[in-house]
């Protein structure tokens, strides 16, 4: 996942200005292997 993110940020012509997190929402034992969990956020400028 984190590659597709810096993918992106690359292809928006944006560059990373700080470290990475995971935001996580989910219940672990509740969620699946298909169900999304967290998101992974990069600040850019």
């Amino acid at each position: 996942m984190f590659e597709a993110v810096e993918a992106w940020i690359a292809r928006e012509g944006l560059e990373v200005a700080g470290p990475c997190r995971e935001v996580y929402f989910a219940d672990w034992d509740a969620a699946g292997p298909e169900d999304l969990v967290c998101d992974v956020a990069f600040p850019v400028r």
